[in-house]
């Protein structure tokens, strides 16, 4: 889907050959610099570093941005003739996360815009409808996320079919698919697919008084935060333990089960979490030792097993959480 930007279709990374010094930057421009830069199945965005947004590859429902149905496939495509994303009188974008058909920008002035497909309020535009495929969506008509009066951004991820951010007055706010209570609201009723759930009508997931909430992280049916304490909690599906709750109970779609009453995740004594992500069925944190620990599915976060899923069971958590292994010194 040329999300690679080299100017055809080909595959990169099949061979040894295709790398170190036979692999060829990607040309976006001859002055500047990328910020940031966030890639998907089918298409990549960049941040340069005068915050106009560079997006490539192939147009699904407009998550690309700029209607044409492909861009990169061809060396004419990129550098000074890829075209930046027109936020028309609105300021730059600082910051790009885009997943499966949907991107969102968070822009300097910590506003949130959301295009591509808008399905089960995946975009929280209020309705169901795909955004970004046309000219008549974008410059001035770029359409925000209404999370409340005077309500900005601080920190967001997204997934398939939603998201999750940080407001400026440290409430979590989360939208979109919720059929395993991901959002946290105490139902299983998708968020932000109609207007009346939008702006000061926004519910906000509890998370509880003993700490504040300074990121989020975002799977399909299942989302994170990380506090100011170093702590994490987790809610939504939690079939494979990627709760981190020693059982397999979902949270968040029925009532008593969100603020705090949700348990903090025991990753261990003596570390705080200073990052976290989140994949489909499981979640990895970074700590302030500068080293890692994931629990979930265990397919998918290197346990050594394939079979036995870590965080099902009070056993596997705290200090049994073993930190992932890189090698001797790393």
């Amino acid at each position: 889907s040329a999300q690679l930007g080299q100017g055809h279709r080909y595959n990169i990374g099949l061979s040894l050959i295709s790398l170190g010094n036979n692999l060829s930057p990607i040309n976006l421009s001859s002055t500047e610099s990328i910020l940031t830069m966030q890639a998907n199945e089918f298409t990549t965005c960049a941040v340069l570093s005068n915050n106009k947004l560079k997006c490539w590859g192939r147009d699904y429902y407009g998550s690309r941005g700029t209607g044409d149905s492909l861009i990169g496939d061809v060396p004419s495509d990129m550098g000074a003739n890829l075209t930046t994303i027109d936020h028309g009188s609105h300021a730059n974008f600082k910051e790009i996360n885009s997943q499966t058909y949907v991107t969102c920008g968070l822009n300097t002035d910590d506003k949130l815009a959301c295009w591509g497909y808008g399905g089960e309020g995946g975009r929280a535009s209020g309705n169901g409808s795909s955004y970004g495929h046309i000219p008549a969506h974008w410059g001035d008509n770029l359409d925000f996320v209404d999370f409340g009066t005077g309500r900005t951004v601080k920190d967001f991820d997204i997934s398939y079919r939603g998201g999750c951010a940080v407001l400026d007055n440290d409430a979590v706010a989360c939208w979109g698919r919720n059929d395993n209570g991901q959002c946290g609201v105490g139902n299983t009723g998708d968020r932000g697919d109609n207007n009346s759930e939008l702006g000061d009508n926004f519910v906000f997931t509890d998370l509880g008084s003993v700490s504040t909430p300074v990121q989020v992280s975002k799977g399909p049916s299942h989302s994170c935060a990380r506090f100011t304490n170093g702590k994490v909690k987790c809610w939504g599906n939690n079939t494979y333990g990627q709760l981190g709750i020693g059982n397999t109970t979902q949270k968040g779609d029925g009532g008593g089960e969100m603020g705090d009453s949700l348990p903090f995740i025991d990753l261990g004594t003596g570390i705080s979490s200073t990052d976290i992500c989140s994949g489909n069925v499981y979640n990895c944190s970074l700590f302030d030792n500068n080293k890692v620990k994931c629990w979930g599915h265990a397919n998918r976060i290197a346990s050594g097993t394939t079979t036995n899923h870590i965080g099902d069971l009070g056993a596997e958590l705290g200090d049994n959480l073993s930190f992932l292994d890189f090698g001797a010194g790393r």
